[in-house]
């Protein structure tokens, strides 16, 4: 049996690697854009260039987390990260070498990072990733 916790919103039972439920998540997500997200950066998400960029990002990652694919799990990705951000580079939006796919839980990880000192650090080691992969699969 999966370990599992309890949604700190709704306390339904979810897995240990999930921070909501898909309910509470969507809730969340569908808040956030509404109120917080930048509406030039909402316009790139809801655009067909996106739509396009993010299916190529998946198909070159094969669905699968690279994060994880590179500490030797096998994991499908949930969602395809901009390395540079959005809020830092807009032109970088639609660029294929900016974009990783990740699970939930290791793009989790990587936002942390992003809020301290290592964010340079660690864009360049997505990158590296990035380019290992191509050639490792």
């Amino acid at each position: 049996m999966p370990l599992v916790k309890i949604c700190p919103r709704c306390s339904k039972i979810i897995d240990r690697e999930l921070n909501y439920c898909k309910e509470c998540t969507s809730r969340i997500n569908k808040d956030y854009n509404r109120y917080e997200r930048d509406m030039e950066t909402q316009k790139i998400y809801n655009s067909k260039e996106w739509e396009i960029a993010k299916s190529k990002a998946e198909n070159r990652d094969m669905g699968l987390c690279i994060s994880c694919y590179h500490n030797k799990t096998i994991k499908y990705s949930q969602l395809v990260h901009h390395i540079i951000e959005l809020k830092d580079d807009l032109s970088k939006a639609f660029d294929l070498n900016n974009l990783i796919c990740l699970c939930e839980s290791c793009h989790q990880k990587i936002h942390k990072v992003y809020k301290t000192k290592n964010k340079v650090k660690m864009q360049n080691l997505l990158r590296s990733l990035i380019k290992h992969t191509r050639g490792g699969y």
